[in-house]
């Protein structure tokens, strides 16, 4: 009988330090980290698409003190072109956690072009946070049906706790269909 007790107690043990352990991990997971913004994987079909990154702030205490009159959407950088013979779809997919938030897609050239997509992650909840974002989904973009040069342009938010913006982030790079 005290074999099992014993046994039971060592399980038990063990089950709460792998609790903290992965709640911290957690905890850590839902945070930005680094000093410059995460850069998204962009493909279409076998073809790797390099993106321009312009960080805006990086952290709490950076984004809190960011100029209002600052013009986040504005790259002054051109991206470098890649043609795009045989896919039709771009896929992009944010590797480094915590996810972003709400990400903003204009096409500089189709002004009437906007989409925008958010990841669900509940800050109240690290380990809920950490498990939904190990199920991240790429982020699958139709490309214009009309061949021609077309720049992306993509605004990019991280959100923390109590949604204090942790980072802000621009994306930009051109495709070329044919």
């Amino acid at each position: 009988m005290k074999k099992y007790m014993r046994m039971s107690l060592l399980i038990v043990g063990a089950l709460l330090v792998l609790l903290i352990y992965v709640t911290g991990l957690a905890h850590t997971a839902s945070q930005v980290q680094g000093t410059e913004a995460y850069t998204p994987i962009i493909e279409a079909g076998e073809v790797g698409i390099d993106v321009s990154t312009q960080t805006i702030c990086w952290t709490v205490a950076d984004c809190t003190r960011l100029v209002e009159k600052e013009d986040i959407n504005s790259m002054k950088s051109e991206p470098q072109n890649f043609d795009l013979t045989d896919s039709r779809k771009l896929i992009i997919t944010f590797k480094q956690k915590p996810l972003p938030q709400t990400v903003n897609l204009q096409i500089e050239e189709l002004p009437q072009y906007s989409e925008q997509w958010s990841y669900s992650q509940r800050d109240s909840s690290p380990l809920l946070n950490y498990f939904s974002m190990l199920r991240n989904k790429p982020i699958h973009i139709e490309l214009p049906k009309e061949p021609g040069t077309y720049t992306y342009n993509m605004l990019v938010y991280w959100h923390g706790n109590k949604a204090a913006t942790q980072g802000i982030a621009n994306y930009r790079f051109r495709v070329t269909v044919k």
